[in-house]
């Protein structure tokens, strides 16, 4: 739920090199005849992973949505 609507969570996983991958979360909020979409991306691995995704869940849950 974001915003008191229902929101569907993808994550998912990139490698572009050896030494060089992706995680990323991608939160998609239909609204009406919007879409909206929150994405966070970080590098896999990254030591401020869970400051990230506390930050990224956090923002969700103050979302407000509008269908304007």
């Amino acid at each position: 739920m974001v915003g008191g609507v229902n929101a569907t969570r993808v994550s998912y996983h990139d490698t572009y090199a050896a030494t060089t991958q992706e995680t990323g979360i991608t939160v998609y909020v239909p609204l009406g005849m919007f879409l909206y979409e929150f994405n966070l991306t970080y590098f896999t691995g990254d030591p401020n992973e869970p400051n990230l995704l506390t930050s990224f869940n956090n923002l969700l849950q103050t979302a407000t949505m509008a269908a304007n």
